[in-house]
């Protein structure tokens, strides 16, 4: 497969595999792009404008405001039309682990983890703010709030009794629980420059005897669907407070 060079905007971009709705762009604009099939970042901005301005119900007005948040993270959409890369993909298919391979592989996105059994959630923060706070201190400050929001996504899913929810409904839930509204979490992510990002892999675990009663396929299935930057409107106040500190002579 060929790749992206590595003065594009989504090489090695944790956002690339972000789905759309992390954009915050209005639910009009939002459905047209699932009921074509985009559900990742990296997969909208492998197509044009033009391509845009074809999808059935979508128009110039929604087609302007994918573009402003494209352009709001630093990123647009493709001079070509359609790449290959995502063309034979199904119009129909699952925003699922396939699609998610193939955007890594193209993107050149990289994951490494020193153990690969550990039960994580990938974060994507600032590299700025990793290098300033220090990626350990990071790691054991969030690892709290991260937990926390683990064990809610796990009881969205038992409440709702599926083995899948959509993980907007679970973003959701997270931040009500921590009084945040959808408004407050669009103001967070806008007022971020995110510029290049670097994962953060933060431990979390399952209290009690439901570990053992959930597969490790499940519950890793429920850490990716927080990763990327789904948690940064709860994350956000955290860090920028690690930040204050790093700044205050000692």
């Amino acid at each position: 497969m060929e790749t992206v060079p590595k003065t594009h905007p989504g090489y090695n971009n944790p956002l690339m595999l972000e789905q759309i709705r992390a954009l915050q762009v209005p639910i009009r604009a939002w459905n047209c792009l699932l009921a074509d099939g985009i559900y990742y970042i990296g997969q909208l901005i492998d197509h044009s404008e033009s391509y845009i301005l074809k999808i059935p119900n979508l128009g110039r007005k929604s087609a302007r405001e994918i573009i402003d948040a494209l352009q709001s993270r630093g990123l647009a959409l493709s001079s070509k039309y359609q790449s290959e890369v995502f063309s034979d993909l199904p119009r129909d298919v699952t925003a699922d682990e396939g699609i998610r391979a193939r955007i890594a592989q193209y993107y050149c996105i990289n994951d490494t983890a020193d153990n690969d059994d550990e039960l994580t959630i990938k974060v994507a923060l600032c590299a700025s703010d990793v290098t300033q706070i220090g990626q350990d201190k990071l790691v054991e400050v969030l690892k709290g709030a991260c937990k926390d929001a683990f064990a809610r996504a796990i009881d969205c899913l038992i409440d709702a009794r599926a083995l899948t929810i959509d993980s907007l409904e679970i973003d959701q839930e997270i931040m009500k629980k921590n009084g945040i509204s959808d408004d407050d979490r669009a103001i967070r992510l806008k007022e971020t420059q995110f510029g290049e990002l670097q994962i953060v892999r933060v431990p979390v675990s399952l209290d009690g005897n439901l570990s053992s009663m959930l597969s490790q396929k499940f519950q890793s299935s429920v850490a990716n669907q927080l990763g990327g930057v789904t948690l940064y409107p709860l994350l956000k106040p955290v860090i920028d407070e690690l930040k204050l500190e790093s700044t205050e002579p000692s």
